[in-house]
């Protein structure tokens, strides 16, 4: 009967939530292999050439009202080493930049109202 098979039937819980963190690489990673994919080189290519990859820059806008929270994990997360320092930027929309500013003055300079 319906209510037999149901009954039988389990369902395996969701994954865990990923964090922000292995979120982004996750999609990084992704992103990076789609992009090595469409710019394969031929294979009339050298074997040289066969690693080749194209690099994928990524800019993450934090929007915050006067502080962020964590600014040393966000500053060490796009220095890290599973993404391309020079390749990952952050950017900071604050609602007080001025507050913003004299709170977390090594930041200071990725303001978006600073790059204008």
């Amino acid at each position: 009967s319906r209510s037999s098979v149901d009954a039988r039937t389990s369902y395996s819980s969701p994954p865990p939530p990923l964090t922000l963190r292995e979120a982004t690489e996750r999609l990084w990673r992704i992103q990076r292999i789609r992009s090595a994919v469409r710019a394969a080189p031929s294979a009339s290519a050298s074997a040289s050439s066969a690693s080749y990859c194209v690099p994928i820059p990524l800019a993450i806008c934090l929007v915050v009202v006067e502080d962020l929270p964590h600014a040393d994990v966000w500053t060490r997360f796009a220095a890290s080493s599973s993404l391309p320092s020079d390749r990952c930027t952050l950017y900071v929309h604050a609602k007080r930049p001025d507050a913003f500013s004299r709170l977390r003055p090594s930041l200071s300079r990725r303001l978006l109202s600073s790059l204008r």
